[in-house]
């Protein structure tokens, strides 16, 4: 599993989550990977994006967001899935995977993951938060 955010003004480091998370390790994960450029990706008043799954929802990340005055874009319940980073994890997808690749190990994917996120441009973060097909 992976992880990443973005802004208008570019993009975190990708996290590579290869154990089972919890809410303590998922707000360890945002501690490193977002709080860090947050403000220069987004700008000092941002709100944060996620979805409700349990470790997203639960009373110790809440708590950890009021702590850290992170606010949380409220999201419905069974919402359709419209985050915007959807679309760049279709960018990845397809850049990972096109012309039929395949990998020989976790190793060479985690590095092909890597270098496609890495290769997002500021202009295709653009579009993709404005929902264009990119």
């Amino acid at each position: 599993m992976v992880w990443g955010g973005f802004g208008m003004s570019g993009k975190t480091d990708l996290a590579i989550i290869t154990t089972r998370m919890d809410s303590k390790g998922y707000t360890e994960m945002l501690k490193d990977s977002m709080l860090t450029v947050a403000s220069k990706i987004c700008g000092r008043n941002f709100i944060f994006q996620q979805d409700n799954a349990a470790i997203h929802a639960s009373k110790y990340t809440m708590d950890w967001f009021r702590k850290n005055k992170v606010e949380v874009m409220k999201w419905p319940a069974r919402s359709p899935d419209l985050n915007p980073i959807e679309n760049l994890w279709g960018m990845i997808a397809r850049d990972v995977y096109g012309k039929g690749r395949q990998y020989q190990s976790i190793r060479q994917l985690k590095c092909a993951i890597i270098r496609a996120w890495n290769n997002i441009s500021v202009e295709k973060i653009g579009r993709a938060s404005c929902r264009e097909r990119v």
